[in-house]
């Protein structure tokens, strides 16, 4: 994972925490509770989402109010709908993760606790970030094809979230789901697990992917893995939970400003993790320094 760069004073004073009550294992009544005490000294004020694209719709009040940070309490998701209203205007947002995964929370606040998040918020500084367009939907963190967004569709469907629902789906799916072929900017991959194409360095919980990522750089990353043997798993989970992945035999990485991609037959799409359907093509552009992001 690189440092940031370009790293801005952010003078901004009022803050509007907008908290999704179903992200994550956490009850909402103790984030209300902890943001009234954090922030007591500050102007602040509270939103609960109650639907889908709530919080998008929430922020959309605040784009482009230079004296405003917007900040989410939840997941990537949380983060997406929030994004979604915010990316090209001068509102700041930020994030107290409470996710199953906090990949882009992760890879910006490295992985900070709870608390840490909050004092990163009262700190005041703020980087430009980079977003993608997946299929001219926003994405901030991951966008995957194949396995990772079969797991997405099925994660929406038990209704239990948190790290441990989505590792047995992930096991119990791994070895059936089948691989899968496609055609990038012209060029031919055959007998894929999963395509991931990523912002950032990690799908979330500390599972580095793009370990070299920068949300600064002006691409994404795509990354392609093979189905591994039984006997190739326990190396895979180690490069991918001790930031090795690169040097894995299974995966191969690319990085890109834009691409075109034709899946042979249709597959599964995730954005951000949440499941999006069955595509046959897929369209990145990476929108460059689009977010003012608290960090």
């Amino acid at each position: 994972m690189l440092d940031l760069n370009y790293l801005h004073y952010n003078n901004k004073k009022h803050f509007v925490f907008i908290i999704n009550p179903i992200s994550g294992t956490n009850r909402r009544i103790s984030f209300k509770e902890l943001i009234q005490k954090e922030f007591k000294e500050y102007s602040f004020e509270i939103h609960i989402t109650e639907r889908p694209q709530h919080a998008s719709e929430i922020a959309s009040r605040y784009a482009n109010q230079e004296d405003i940070n917007v900040i989410g309490v939840g997941g990537d998701g949380t983060i997406n709908e929030i994004a979604q209203a915010l990316v090209n205007t001068n509102t700041r947002m930020g994030i107290i993760p409470n996710g199953s995964g906090n990949g882009f929370a992760g890879h910006l606040l490295k992985n900070s606790t709870r608390n840490e998040a909050i004092q990163i918020l009262k700190n005041n500084r703020y980087a430009l970030c980079d977003t993608l367009l997946i299929n001219n939907n926003l994405c901030c963190n991951t966008s995957g094809i194949g396995l990772s967004a079969f797991v997405a569709y099925k994660f929406d469907t038990i209704g239990k979230r948190g790290l441990l629902s989505y590792v047995k789906l992930g096991l119990s799916t791994f070895y059936q789901f089948p691989t899968f072929n496609l055609t990038v900017d012209d060029i031919d991959y055959k007998d894929k697990l999963l395509l991931e194409i990523t912002n950032s360095s990690q799908l979330g919980n500390k599972a580095f992917v793009s370990p070299d990522a920068s949300v600064q750089d002006g691409n994404a990353e795509l990354v392609f893995l093979k189905k591994p043997s039984v006997f190739e798993v326990p190396s895979l989970i180690y490069d991918v939970f001790s930031g090795s992945f690169k040097r894995n035999k299974l995966a191969y990485h690319d990085k890109k400003h834009s691409s075109k991609i034709y899946l042979e037959k249709e597959n599964h799409l995730h954005i951000d993790g949440e499941y999006k359907g069955l595509v046959r093509e897929v369209e990145l552009k990476v929108l460059k320094q689009s977010l003012q992001f608290i960090c």
